[in-house]
């Protein structure tokens, strides 16, 4: 059987349970009072549409500013892509733009040689002083309209970082003739 002392033992126990929980009982009930009072605050703000309102603008203060964010996003975005691919076509033409350039400058060389080709001496004599001054201003020309024309054929300001030949130098002069023979 159960001795006094037992019994002495449970009932402090019980006791000191009682009284632990009694304590704890009694702040959750203050508790509870306190959160009552706050629910019923917020009811009377529901009632007078004051919470709600605060809420929907609170919500669409937030949605704003979430539709701002991505719309910046989105734009900066964009914009990046946009110059790299005007900065690739751009790229793209100025690097065809060599092929043209080459061509250009190839048929300029075959002018030049097709109009001193036809240079030649008279058979049986030499060039009057005359002849030598009008072929030699001839020439001068020729040199002229090579020198300007390896001028003008150049890339555009705008193509000249992606390209190498904005400044390519025309081949040497057509030499002045005379009558002195090599």
């Amino acid at each position: 059987m159960e001795s006094i002392a037992d019994r002495l033992v449970f009932f402090i126990l019980g006791c000191v349970f009682g009284t632990g929980f009694g304590y704890l009982l009694s702040f959750m009930r203050c508790i509870k009072g306190e959160v009552d009072e706050i629910l019923e605050l917020e009811h009377k703000k529901d009632e007078e549409g004051i919470f709600e309102r605060r809420l929907a603008a609170q919500i669409a203060y937030t949605f704003a500013m979430l539709l701002v964010l991505y719309a910046a996003f989105v734009s900066y975005d964009t914009s990046n892509k946009l110059e790299e691919e005007v900065a690739a076509k751009t790229a793209a033409v100025c690097r065809g733009g060599v092929d043209t350039r080459f061509v250009q400058r190839e048929l300029v060389d075959q002018i030049v040689t097709l109009a001193t080709t036809a240079i030649q001496p008279p058979e049986n004599r030499p060039w009057t002083d005359a002849e030598l001054v009008q072929i030699n201003a001839y020439i001068d020309r020729v040199n002229d309209f090579q020198v300007n024309m390896y001028h003008n054929i150049t890339p555009t300001d705008a193509c000249k970082p992606y390209v190498e030949d904005d400044a390519v130098p025309p081949p040497p002069p057509v030499q002045h003739v005379s009558n002195r023979q090599p």
